[in-house]
């Protein structure tokens, strides 16, 4: 998929596949993605599809979102729920989710960085890739 719709086009598919009758899931998008790497558009799609089976899975959520945010010097990926949360603090790294350190990996690979904040009142997650420099044109 990734090849054939992009990043945009794929995150679109996964968030019309993962909603259900109880979650409503909204996506949107800012900025042009195709100039992502394979990696980096592969990276930010599995953090984006196991952020959306932790919020059907665990976050009791009536509305969540995908956003994918592309900026001149990074691209980012926002998952929103407004689910029960959990506490993120309290998660020591050796205690955390398969999920949630798979995430984390990927994006620290990339020299990128995850953020999750997460209340009675829902959840963010951030997970932000820096571009990588492309050849000077002559």
């Amino acid at each position: 998929s990734l090849e054939d719709l992009g990043l945009a086009g794929t995150l679109r598919q996964l968030v019309s596949v993962m909603e259900t009758s109880s979650t409503n899931i909204a996506f949107s998008t800012h900025g042009l993605t195709n100039d992502l790497t394979r990696p980096a558009s592969l990276a930010l799609f599995r953090v984006a599809q196991v952020g959306l089976v932790n919020v059907i899975s665990h976050a009791r959520a009536q509305k969540a979102s995908v956003r994918l945010e592309c900026h001149d010097l990074h691209t980012s990926v926002i998952i929103w729920d407004n689910g029960i949360g959990f506490d993120a603090n309290s998660l020591k790294p050796a205690s955390r989710g398969m999920g949630l350190r798979n995430m984390k990996e990927r994006m620290e690979e990339l020299d990128g960085t995850l953020e999750i904040k997460s209340s009675s009142e829902g959840t963010t997650i951030v997970a932000t890739l820096p571009k990588t420099s492309r050849p000077p044109t002559s």
